[in-house]
């Protein structure tokens, strides 16, 4: 079992304060990992942001195709609060909700964590938030124009699709008492909304 607690900061600029608990065997039988967090920032960097969140995550390790996959999924929920917060958009006041779903599913073989010297590392992670937009158009049983909406109703809850996928791998040059080590990298994603009217989110 892990338990954290970590606070950071660099003065009025930033301060951000974190709790997370793991129980790596939930139920005692299985390596059934499951995760709380809880967290609180502030940024005052161009205006302020007062961001707070909490996350309930479940893994697990499969045993097929072999003992290397894992399967992660996470529930998060984060509140945004801007004041004059210039992010070089059109929404810089006012609050913002963030709930969101995450799957992972990867495979990793690295054979040391530090330092690896062979084996590879996949993974596939895509985050969700319902599609706020479309509901309000299935409850209202008509096309909403959310162009005429005020930036705080397009935003009171934020939507988007995230699709990202990383591969890595090591490869042993020179298996002597000090290897040499190919490391290779790759890494893509895709953002976007699931409603062009309300914008990126």
């Amino acid at each position: 079992q892990t338990l954290s607690l970590r606070a950071n900061s660099n003065g009025i600029a930033y301060q951000s304060y974190n709790f997370t608990f793991v129980e790596p065997w939930l139920g005692g039988k299985k390596p059934n990992a499951f995760s709380i967090g809880l967290f609180h920032s502030i940024l005052n960097f161009s205006g302020k942001i007062n961001i707070t969140g909490a996350s309930v995550g479940l893994g697990k390790r499969l045993k097929k195709p072999d003992n290397f996959f894992t399967l992660q999924n996470t529930l998060s929920y984060n509140y945004y609060v801007l004041d004059n917060y210039n992010l070089n958009a059109d929404f810089n006041t006012g609050y913002s909700n963030n709930l969101n779903y995450t799957f992972n599913f990867g495979r990793n073989s690295i054979s040391h964590p530090i330092y690896p010297q062979s084996g590879s590392r996949v993974g596939l992670s895509v985050q969700l938030t319902p599609p706020w937009s479309r509901l309000q158009e299935w409850q209202s049983k008509e096309e909403i124009n959310f162009a005429e909406r005020s930036t705080q109703e397009r935003y009171k809850w934020v939507e988007f699709h995230k699709w990202k996928f990383q591969a890595e791998m090591y490869t042993p040059l020179d298996r002597n008492k000090n290897p040499l080590v190919l490391y290779t990298k790759v890494n893509f994603g895709v953002l976007a909304p699931y409603n062009k009217a309300v914008g990126n989110s």
